[in-house]
């Protein structure tokens, strides 16, 4: 009897930009959870200096086969366009959900939705491979 391999989760580096609702980012986190393993780097340890906060940050990412980021409407924050450009940087696909990426945010996205709704849907129907361009 062959045994059939398990596919392996993908991993997911999740960011969003602080001014983003709550329910939107946990709408996300449920569905990706559905198909990837959700990384984030929210908790920043009263102990850590910027240093190591920037090279676990960089460490989540580089571990990570692909980033979503979440903008909301107000201009996002420089620490989400920090990662997706780090995250391009190392040849990451990038998918953003917002309803109105900003020009750099968009121009850095393999994808973009204007909603988390849009997101769920095309993630129910294409699958996280499709998705993120990981074969």
């Amino acid at each position: 009897m062959a045994s059939e391999k398990t596919p392996r989760r993908i991993r997911v580096f999740l960011s969003y930009s602080g001014h983003v609702d709550p329910k939107i980012i946990g709408h996300v986190r449920r569905e990706l959870g559905k198909y990837s393993n959700v990384v984030e780097s929210r908790e920043v340890r009263a102990t850590e200096s910027r240093e190591e906060v920037w090279r676990r940050l960089a460490r989540l990412i580089r571990e990570a086969d692909a980033v979503v980021a979440i903008s909301g409407k107000a201009t996002p924050i420089s620490g989400l366009l920090i990662e997706c450009a780090f995250a391009r940087a190392e040849g990451k696909p990038v998918t953003v959900v917002s309803p109105k990426p900003r020009e750099f945010l968009a121009k850095v996205a393999d994808a973009s939705y204007r909603s988390a709704a849009e997101f769920e849907k095309t993630l129910e129907s294409a699958g996280p491979d499709v998705l993120f361009g990981i074969r």
